[in-house]
């Protein structure tokens, strides 16, 4: 440690360096679609977050992730935000075929009991019943992550 802190610091890199990667293509009308659906707010806490420029934060989020080849259907995603995305990616959370949260059962790690809070509340979901999470989609999260 002593040696990154004798010298002054450097406000930026002399030389960056880059690294060519691949990803798959977003469609950035599912990310528009969700948003507009949801009225960018979070379908697990109903937040509305918006960043000083008015920027929404609100994520649109896959439920059968797009890594595994999941659709850009509305009914494979939900509006989340930062937070309850990474939770919800991550195997934290899960919902139910009726849209109630689940929460993992790991009361050792932290962040549980922040979580374990949220079991069995119902998502905010939008009025529009034909953009609700479908079942097909929300059986092949909870599989995943191992909530069946």
């Amino acid at each position: 440690m002593e040696e990154a802190i004798e010298s002054e610091p450097e406000l930026t890199e002399n030389q960056p360096e880059y690294v060519d990667t691949q990803r798959k293509v977003r469609n950035h009308a599912f990310r528009s679609l969700i948003r507009d659906t949801y009225d960018n707010t979070c379908a697990v806490c109903g937040n509305q977050r918006e960043t000083p420029a008015g920027s929404p934060e609100v994520e649109a989020a896959h439920i059968y992730p797009k890594s595994e080849g999941g659709s850009d259907d509305i009914r494979n995603g939900l509006a989340l935000c930062k937070l309850h995305h990474w939770a919800f990616d991550s195997g934290w959370l899960s919902f139910t075929d009726n849209h109630e949260i689940l929460i993992a059962d790991a009361p050792d790690q932290n962040g549980y009991h922040e979580f374990k809070r949220l079991e069995g509340d119902s998502l905010h979901l939008p009025d529009e019943e034909d953009a609700h999470p479908h079942p097909m989609f929300l059986a092949k999260h909870r599989e995943i992550y191992g909530f069946d």
